[in-house]
Formats: structure tokens, C-alpha cells, sequence
């Protein structure tokens, strides 16, 4: 046994004299994948994201407008998006602007039928 350690270790020294950069790089790649290794084997790969959530209790979700002037249930609430002027919470939240863009332009040497099969 003391044999094939004193071989082992001429190997790696001699090697390690040849390619000094090298045995740098396997010096940092050995340590990074031990510290990634013990912190995997305590923490383990189970993360609960819902135990870290934590929700407001006032006006939490801007967009649900629960102001209904009827006074019906969950079916007359405005769920489009509002934001808070600059992340100011004292300020009245504004409605945000669509996220879809229309735009028409006129066209032109089309045929109708043509039209309305891709205009559907």
C-alpha cells in the first residue's frame, strides 16, 4: 500500500510540475465542486416557496377593484391592471395602459374574398 502511495504522489507531483496552470484549475474546480456538494447534502434539493411568501393585508392585489357601485359579487369587479404612481402607495392607483397595440392601415390591390378569409 505504501507502494502504490508513493507512486501516486510522484505521478501528481511530477505532473503537477509539468502543468502548474492546470493543477491550479484542478485545485479550484475540486474545492468548488466539494463546497457545491456539501451544501446539496445539507440543504437537499426541497425548497418550499410557499412557506416565504408573505401577503399584505391592505389593498395587497391593486388590480382587483373591490369599489363596485352596484354591490354585486366577484362577477362586477374590474380586474384590469393599476399601478401606483412611482411606488407611491399614498396615491390613488391609475389604471396602466393596454398591452396590446392596435394599429389599421388601409390596403390596397386585395381582392374582398381575400380580405375576409384573413381577417377571421
Amino acid at each position: 500500500m505504501s507502494i502504490m502511495r508513493s507512486i501516486m504522489s510522484n505521478r501528481l507531483v511530477r505532473w503537477s510540475r509539468e502543468y502548474p496552470e492546470l493543477f491550479i484549475t484542478w485545485c479550484v474546480m475540486t474545492y468548488t465542486f466539494g463546497v457545491a456538494g456539501y451544501m446539496l447534502g445539507q440543504r437537499g434539493l426541497l425548497v418550499q416557496h410557499e412557506d416565504q411568501v408573505r401577503i399584505p393585508s391592505k389593498n395587497a392585489h391593486p388590480w382587483e377593484d373591490t369599489k363596485s357601485s352596484s354591490g354585486k359579487s366577484d362577477e362586477s369587479l374590474d380586474y384590469s391592471y393599476k399601478y401606483y404612481p412611482r411606488g407611491d402607495r399614498s396615491k390613488e392607483p391609475r389604471k396602466a395602459p393596454s398591452a396590446i397595440q392596435y394599429s389599421t392601415f388601409p390596403v390596397k390591390g386585395v381582392s374582398e374574398e381575400v380580405l375576409e378569409r384573413f381577417s377571421k
